[in-house]
């Protein structure tokens, strides 16, 4: 009798498959397995992947208000009283505002007129615009926008976001 080695020699020979194919074929079908177990799991996601995704976030946000803000020229906010009138250097609540006091000697002087005056210093780059119109910021503050199309005070506010301060 044969022993099992020679046996397995002998079926081997009469088979006409590769014996490295077989192999391959088993290690296919392992990859095809855990392909298949991988891509059927939901992810793991624990509660420390959520604690860097808000400071990251938090760190980009900052990161790009510090980059628009970099690039102006003047001092970027809205005024917060009464005694100041924010010079906005487009129609829009997104522009660069340069912020002036209406005391000393603007006191009294109507925002419009102060900041027509100013526009040169505070946009150098800017020609003043032809009209301007006086706004209240959506946080409150006096404003003054570009008025392009001369819209009546009541439309242009609105078109911008703000609204017609009480008089």
């Amino acid at each position: 009798m044969r022993n099992e080695s020679d046996t397995v020699r002998l079926l081997r020979e009469a088979d006409p498959v590769d014996r490295r194919s077989l192999r391959a074929s088993s290690e296919e079908a392992k990859a095809r397995a855990m392909r298949d177990r991988i891509v059927d799991e939901p992810p793991i996601v624990g509660p420390r992947s959520h604690r860097l995704r808000r400071p990251l976030a938090l760190a980009v946000g900052i990161m790009a208000i510090a980059g628009l803000g970099a690039g102006a020229r003047v001092l970027v906010q809205e005024p917060v009283d009464s005694n100041t009138v924010g010079c906005a250097s487009t129609a829009s609540l997104e522009s660069n505002v340069a912020v002036l006091p209406l005391s000393g000697e603007r006191e009294g002087m109507d925002p419009v007129t102060a900041c027509r005056e100013e526009w040169s210093s505070a946009f150098p780059d800017q020609a003043v615009p032809t009209h301007l119109v006086a706004c209240v910021f959506p946080q409150g503050g006096l404003a003054v926008f570009p008025n392009p199309s001369d819209l009546p005070q009541s439309e242009a506010c609105s078109s911008i976001g703000a609204s017609v301060p009480s008089e």
